[in-house]
């Protein structure tokens, strides 16, 4: 991404800008970064895909990692979420 990012997204170690994906590719993406990071590591994911903040809360319940904070940034664009997730490794 090259826009500056809210806080508290900038302190990610990893960026991942999945506007205009849909289920189940962001998902997806994410799962394959948090399984090579180590334990609390953060992603940041932006979204847009309206059932997206959900499929990350079941993804985090299902698999142990930390959905830390899930805001919709109505000013930058409606329907667009900035995700923050802490890897997990159990």
């Amino acid at each position: 991404m090259t826009r500056a990012q809210p806080q508290p997204f900038n302190t990610a170690q990893q960026h991942l800008d999945a506007r205009g994906w849909l289920c189940p590719r962001p998902v997806i993406a994410a799962r394959r970064w948090l399984q090579r990071a180590t334990n609390g590591e953060l992603l940041h994911i932006v979204i847009t895909d309206p059932h997206g903040p959900l499929d990350f809360e079941v993804f985090c319940l299902q698999t142990g990692h930390k959905l830390l904070l899930c805001r919709e940034q109505e000013k930058a664009q409606p329907n667009e979420w900035h995700l923050l997730i802490e890897c997990s490794h159990d």
